[in-house]
């Protein structure tokens, strides 16, 4: 899956231990920027996510006999 900058830095602002109000009422310096990190390693701000498997599991609840 591709993603941008402004995702991956949605997706780190929307975790509870990096959340925006955790960072108080200071504007945020430049080194904390979060884009510039991302704009060293990709300057065309697209990222590739290798996404974990899913498993899927179904059941159905046993036959009642009688």
């Amino acid at each position: 899956m591709e993603r941008g900058a402004d995702d991956l830095v949605a997706w780190m602002f929307s975790r509870s231990d990096s959340a925006p109000h955790l960072l108080g009422d200071q504007p945020a310096e430049p080194e904390l920027d979060p884009r510039a990190p991302l704009r060293r390693i990709s300057p065309e701000g697209r990222f590739a996510e290798h996404l974990p498997a899913t498993r899927v599991m179904i059941w159905r609840p046993p036959r009642r006999e009688g």
